[in-house]
Order: C-alpha cells, then structure tokens, then sequence
C-alpha cells in the first residue's frame, strides 16, 4: 500500500512540475492571433530575421522568448478583387518598448485598445507598446465589412532598477565621476523646473527675479517640444527600417528603460544614452520633418525632434550642433548635427528617446534599426 502511494504522489508531483513548467514557458510566448476575411490569410510564418544588438537590456533567461519576433503576411493574390479589410503586412517587436507595424487594404479605421489611432492614405499603421504594457494587446480593423480582429500578446522585458544616482539634479557638470548621462524627464511639471532651477548650481549667482525669468523661458521650451509632439506628417519614415544616428563606436552609457533614484525619488530614464565624443556626427535614422530644433534649452541644450509619422517622433538631446531647421525636410543618413553636453548632461553624450502618441507612449529607439548597422 505504501508503495502504491508514494507511485500516486510522484506522479501527482510530476503532474504538478509539468504544468508549472509549461505554465512559466507558455506565459512569455508571443502569440499572435488572427480573423481573417479569407482562410488563406489565417497564418503568419515566423522569420528567424535576428535584430541589432544595440540594447544593453539583460536577456529574458526563458529560452522560450525571443528578443525580437518578425512576422509577415503573404500579398493577397492580385487577381482576387474584395471589399474585405484585409491585413497585407505586418511586422515588429511584440514586447514592452517595441512596436508593430502594418499595412492593410479596405480599412476605414484603426483601434487599439478601442481607441482609434491614425493611418496613412495607403493603409499604412504604426502601434507603440510603452514600457510597462500590459500583456494583452486588442487591434481592430474596420471597414464596410466585419471588423477583422487581432490580439497580440507583448511580452515582458528585464530592466536595471534602483540605479542609486547622488547629486545628479543639482549639480549636473560637477559630477564627473558619473557616466555620460542626462536628465529623465522630458516634460517636467511647473513645481519640478521651479525646484530644479532653485537647487541648481547656477541659482546662488541668480537674484529672484533671474530666476523667475529662467522658469519662465524653462516652460515655454516645454510648450514648444510639446508641439512638436503633437505633430502629424504624412512621412514614409515610419514604415522605413532605421539606421543608428551615428557610426559604431560609442557606448551606451545609461540603459533604455532604467530605473533611477534621484534624491530618494524614483524616476524611469526613457533615453538611450550612447557616449561619444563632443563633435561626432548624428544623422537622421530615416525620413522625416524636422518639428523643433534648437539649442540653449535649460535641460536639454541643443535638441532635435522629427516627425516620421503617424505620431512617431524621434528626439536629440545634448548636442554641440544643431545644423537643421524646424520644417526641414531629412532623408536617412542626413546629417542633424554633432553630439555634446549641453543642458542637463554629465558628460558628452547622445541622449536618444522615440515618443508616440503625442508622448503618451515611450518606445525604445533601438528597436527599429536594422539588424544590418
């Protein structure tokens, strides 16, 4: 009898061991589901295609997750004509910070999530995932006809937390021991840039009214990079596989994503920080027009932002130069201007940040270069 027993036990535990193992595996798989109009279009063959190792994030240790997942849909058969909303491509990073983007025929409207997001004339989409997505992920697509609906499933990415970071708001030029970095928010609050300015170094040669003056033109930089984020081209540069803006040879200096603390509050840096020396070319990673470009702001010094798109924008912080004007019109490869420390920097670097959605989601630049860079 005791020998029966410990047989139904090691086999209730192996049970057990088996459906927990499938359970963590299963959890950080990418699926992606489809209904289609046509059966023919009901499938989507995985590419192993393998993308740049350009973010320093740590890898997920489930063998099961890819950095990177590519899918593509087969072209419809051009002799069949329908006024179905049919799904031609779609391809990206189903993971938190990546993206996806399609093309599609037929299609009235795009929602995610239930909110609508806009298109290209052609039928062409863009979707960010933010930082922290949820796993599930609803996409519709509308036409005449029945909604054609898809569900991605994001999967979880590892980041540096609790980087401790000491003096960092006060004093950002004496901090020469820290690495190249700059500052995390890109849209500080009135009481922020009102305390930033009062603690900085800078404020004990300040009178009062300086000061005031300094906040002032401090918000009124804020409003002008808030524009641009509520720009809206008609750019190819978002469907463009992106180039690096600038040669191999840096380092990156501060991780995508990390978490900070900074004076015991902690802050998330949705820059990637890549070090390189003050004067090194920075070149526009694909089409698009040039919405801000300036220099002397007080966090950011010399900035950059371009719109690529469907609300995709990318921004370049800390430049020594800026050689480009707001409603200039740049192809990939062309140049932007020259990395540097200006604003808010320790030390000589590019702080680079892709926002979509107005700013609403913050996505990881890295993640649309081409593997080939």
């Amino acid at each position: 009898m005791r020998t029966v027993i410990s047989f139904l036990v090691g086999v209730l535990l192996t049970v057990i061991a088996a459906g927990a193992a499938f359970f963590w595996a299963e959890k950080d798989q990418i699926h992606l589901s489809f209904s289609w109009p046509d059966p023919q279009y009901s499938t989507i063959p995985k590419s192993d295609h393998e993308p740049a190792d350009v973010n320093p994030e740590k890898p997920s240790h489930n063998p099961a997750v890819r950095e990177k997942n590519t899918a593509s849909v087969p072209a419809p058969d051009p002799g069949v004509t329908s006024n179905h909303t049919r799904l031609n491509s779609l391809d990206g990073q189903l993971r938190q910070g990546g993206f996806v983007r399609g093309k599609a025929e037929n299609v009235e409207a795009v929602r995610v999530n239930g909110e609508m997001i806009p298109t290209l004339s052609d039928g062409g989409f863009f979707i960010g995932f933010d930082r922290d997505q949820a796993e599930a992920f609803e996409l519709q697509l509308f036409s005449e006809t029945p909604e054609t609906e898809i569900s991605l499933k994001i999967a979880p990415r590892d980041y540096v937390r609790g980087q401790v970071i000491n003096g960092l708001e006060l004093d950002m030029a004496a901090n020469g021991d820290l690495e190249p970095m700059g500052h995390d928010d890109f849209l500080p609050s009135d009481e922020q840039i009102a305390g930033d300015i009062a603690n900085s170094a800078n404020s004990l040669e300040m009178s009062q009214v300086e000061q005031q003056r300094q906040v002032q033109t401090t918000k009124t930089e804020r409003q002008q990079k808030d524009d641009a984020l509520a720009s809206r081209a008609e750019t190819d540069g978002i469907l463009q596989d992106w180039l690096l803006p600038m040669d191999p040879g840096f380092r990156v200096s501060s991780q995508w994503g990390a978490g900070r603390i900074i004076r015991g509050e902690n802050k998330v840096h949705y820059g990637l920080d890549m070090a390189a020396p003050t004067g090194t070319e920075l070149r526009a990673p694909a089409n698009g027009i040039i919405t801000l470009a300036a220099t002397g702001f007080y966090y950011d010094g010399g900035i950059v932002m371009i719109d690529h798109g469907l609300g995709l924008t990318s921004i370049y912080l800390h430049m020594s130069e800026v050689d480009v004007q707001k409603g200039d019109h740049v192809s990939a490869g062309q140049r932007l201007g020259a990395v540097g420390a200006t604003g808010r920097a320790t030390g000589p670097h590019l702080c680079w940040r892709l926002y979509w959605n107005s700013g609403a989601v913050k996505l990881d630049p890295a993640g649309l270069v081409k593997h080939e860079n």
